[in-house]
């Protein structure tokens, strides 16, 4: 927790008095954000285990202390952690076709056999359409055997919902952030905007305001993103 300092991407590797790009977006969206949520009631803050979620929890923390909050000690839930033995390298080709390399092999993956719906991003993975696929297509055993290793989408939504349930059961508070990886927002935030909006972008958030008594966990009474 101490050392968790992370929020590094080549994209926004310049610092600004000692502040990464990140920090500051994250920093300022926990202003709009705060805007919504009632100062008088103590908040906590469930983070995924990765640095980077636990460097975003902290920054939102010290951003919500600064602004007069009370905050419980931030808790590690490993159910937020993002999707188990997903590659990016190894997953963008069958989403767009393209070269994929391991260990020295090379595969030329054809978009229209890979993804013949032409699904965008966040598609391909809300429906699972790589397991789907990689099944029906050919591809080199050293890289249809990495696929097959990537964590489910549908096993994904399950370890939201734990979390969820997890802050259904917390009766230490009635406010709470949940910070997470694209993975596992993509469920909570397309059924909370009746797929209006497909996934959270990095360093953006949604605010979920509901009756966990009388609606499924995921219902929403309020959206915003």
């Amino acid at each position: 927790m101490k050392t968790a300092c992370d929020l590094w991407h080549p994209d926004f590797a310049n610092q600004v008095e000692g502040q990464t790009f990140e920090e500051d977006r994250i920093r300022k969206n926990t202003d709009t954000l705060a805007s919504l949520l009632n100062a008088s009631k103590p908040m906590k803050i469930i983070s995924s285990p990765t640095g980077r979620g636990i460097h975003t929890s902290k920054c939102i923390s010290d951003a919500l202390v600064k602004m007069g909050w009370e905050m419980r000690p931030i808790e590690i839930n490993n159910d937020l952690i993002e999707c188990k033995n997903f590659s990016l390298d190894m997953y963008e080709p069958m989403v767009f076709g393209g070269e994929v390399r391991l260990n020295g092999n090379v595969c030329v993956v054809d978009k229209n056999l890979s993804n013949p719906r032409n699904l965008d991003e966040p598609d391909y993975f809300f429906h699972d359409e790589l397991h789907r696929v990689r099944t029906e297509i050919k591809l080199p055993s050293w890289y249809a055997n990495r696929l097959s290793q990537f964590e489910t989408s549908t096993s994904c939504k399950s370890r939201m919902d734990q979390a969820i349930k997890l802050v259904k059961s917390d009766e230490s508070c009635d406010q709470f952030i949940l910070t997470t990886h694209a993975g596992l927002a993509a469920w909570p935030v397309r059924f909370c905007s009746n797929d209006r909006v497909k996934d959270l972008k990095r360093g953006s958030w949604m605010a979920i305001k509901s009756n966990f008594e009388k609606i499924h966990p995921f219902a929403a009474l309020d959206f915003e993103c």
